[in-house]
């Protein structure tokens, strides 16, 4: 006979790797779960008895996929783009050199749209990062410690924009912190080895 936490630890494990795309982890769907697998005559919650379980109920425990829907963005993001009408070369490598001028230029509106996309990007990072223990909860003081870490990075411009303030680098901000979540990964998974 399983414990409550032997179930609890399998369950929540089996959710976060062998669970179908689309499982709803609600209460209602646990207990549908629970009573789909004793139905079956199995007494220990195992991987492949939940994924059988699963399967079984279908859409009473996965969501149905959505139809792709083609949304026009709002803004759409920054990138040079080849000419449309048919140039020389002289034409497509002065429009190339323009825009690399463009995003050289910390008083460009190029410049600038790069930045904010980079912001947005790093701000999310930052505020969704979350940790978790090896079985399965969220560490929320070591999500907590690494947040800061995360936020902790700035790095900055030599040069002033027009206005004289400092110029925030958020495409090297960002790219830093990528390589951070990088090391968090190999630093959690050489933990995890270690307790096993």
């Amino acid at each position: 006979m399983q414990s409550q936490e032997e179930i609890l630890l399998v369950t929540e494990y089996w959710k976060r790797h062998y669970a179908p795309e689309g499982y709803l982890d609600t209460l209602e769907t646990a207990s549908l779960m629970a009573n789909e697998v004793h139905r079956r005559g199995h007494s220990v919650a195992t991987f492949e008895n939940l994924t059988e379980a699963a399967n079984a109920l279908g859409d009473k425990v996965i969501a149905p996929k959505l139809p792709a829907q083609s949304v026009e963005p709002v803004v759409q993001k920054t990138t040079w783009k080849a000419p449309e009408r048919r140039g020389n070369v002289a034409d497509v490598n002065d429009e190339r050199t323009r825009f690399a001028e463009a995003v050289g230029d910390i008083n460009s509106v190029v410049f600038t749209r790069i930045q904010d996309e980079a912001r947005d990007e790093f701000n999310k990072i930052c505020n969704s990062y979350q940790t978790y223990t090896p079985m399965g909860k969220a560490d929320h003081s070591q999500t907590s410690e690494r947040r800061l870490l995360l936020r902790g990075i700035k790095i900055v411009d030599k040069r002033r924009n027009a206005k004289g303030q400092e110029v925030v680098l958020y495409t090297a901000m960002l790219a830093r912190a990528n390589e951070m979540l990088r090391e968090f990964e190999k630093e959690d998974s050489n933990r995890n080895q270690q307790r096993w």
